[in-house]
């Protein structure tokens, strides 16, 4: 019975650590990211029609939402270290013996900073994913680790962040910090390197309020995201004035 509760609690861990801690932690800093380029938002949001009644997002992400995808997780690098491997036989890296069985760490956020595949690596860019008009991943690009040994829900975690931030963008809106915390045009997210570990954002409050074409109904959401896991959205149908929940 212990043997079987110490596997539940590894499987428990893994699912939470690798299917849901790095997923919802990239899109946190995404939305703090559309705070410091809002121009990234509402080019996302005009590649969708806004007069349907908020439909799911296509599986084929246009070439745009790609690129600001593939970006967010290169710039963040939520996890900046792969998992331990062991070489496989005898190695000579850069005049140094590495014996067979040696464990090797990949310093995965080393590739992503790579000035040569992309220009500017310490900036937010979009372009860093655009190749001759069209839609181009980079071999340097590998947040789920490379080789046959990548993260197993790669898949599920590209789609689960695609149809989060599709959705949320699906209407142009204007992204501000909550008035509380701080003022319009003072925000600039950090992004904190502690080794080793997924990074985290700081706590902090966003509000969104939808930008009214004149084919959209009258009326302004607020929404308020509190960085403790939880995403509150809210409707004001009647009121014309921006209002920040708490």
């Amino acid at each position: 019975h212990h043997d079987h509760f110490q596997e539940m609690l590894v499987m428990t861990t893994h699912l939470f650590f690798g299917g849901t801690e790095t997923t919802s932690t990239t899109l946190r800093y995404g939305l703090l990211i559309l705070l410091k380029y809002p121009e990234v938002g509402l080019g996302v949001a005009g590649g969708q029609d806004t007069r349907r009644s908020r439909p799911l997002p296509k599986c084929s992400a246009p070439a745009l939402h790609q690129r600001v995808l593939h970006e967010f997780q290169r710039f963040i690098s939520v996890l900046p270290l792969g998992l331990p491997r062991a070489l496989t036989r005898d190695t000579h890296l850069r005049g140094y013996f590495l014996p067979k069985g040696t464990f090797v760490i990949p310093l995965l956020v080393s590739s992503h900073q790579d000035p040569t595949p992309f220009k500017d690596p310490d900036c937010f860019n979009p372009t860093n994913f655009l190749d001759k008009g069209e839609f181009q991943s980079r071999d340097a690009f590998m947040p789920f680790a490379p080789g046959k040994r990548m993260c197993l829900g790669a898949g599920l975690a590209r789609s689960e962040t695609f149809l989060f931030l599709t959705t949320i963008l699906q209407e142009p809106h204007q992204h501000r910090p909550h008035p509380a915390v701080r003022r319009p045009g003072q925000y600039s997210p950090s992004l904190p390197a502690p080794p080793g570990g997924p990074l985290r954002p700081g706590s902090a409050a966003l509000c969104s309020l939808a930008l009214r074409p004149p084919y959209l109904p009258s009326s302004i959401k607020a929404l308020n995201c509190k960085w403790t896991g939880l995403l509150t959205i809210k409707r004001e149908r009647k009121s014309q004035k921006f209002a920040a929940l708490r």
